[in-house]
């Protein structure tokens, strides 16, 4: 799991502008992966495709044809960090199928997606992915 440490100065530090406005920088950029989760802008897919640890988001256009995401394998960083997958399916036509190596919800058997804007997260766990 991820810990947010910012020192803050002291009041008997001398007041330094630059210091504080990379402070309050390094901040945002923190606040911003904590807020979103992700480490990575959302990602649009339009083939089958095998997700990586730095996805979070993703969006499947499946209006060319029915598509194939694969989650990734869980180890012990998947775990430590509760990591999830947002996957939505942005188009009408054909399916979105989401399978695993791993058990998804305790079942072996991937999951297909058919409405659209439709959209399911994926959450790590020691039993495989869990859909939450």
């Amino acid at each position: 799991m991820s810990h947010l440490v910012v020192q803050l100065p002291r009041f008997e530090d001398q007041y330094d502008g630059r210091r504080q406005r990379e402070l309050v920088r390094r901040l945002e950029e923190i606040l911003a992966k904590v807020r979103t989760g992700f480490t990575r802008e959302p990602r649009a897919i339009t083939t089958n495709t095998q997700l990586d640890s730095d996805d979070g988001l993703v969006l499947v256009d499946t209006s060319g044809g029915s598509i194939t995401i694969t989650l990734p394998p869980i180890g012990a960083a998947f775990l430590e960090d509760h990591k999830e997958f947002h996957v939505k399916k942005t188009a009408t036509a054909n399916v979105l199928y989401i399978e695993s190596t791993e058990n998804i919800d305790d079942s072996a058997v991937g999951v297909s997606v058919r409405g659209t804007n439709t959209s399911l997260t994926f959450r790590a766990s020691s039993a495989g992915w869990k859909i939450v």
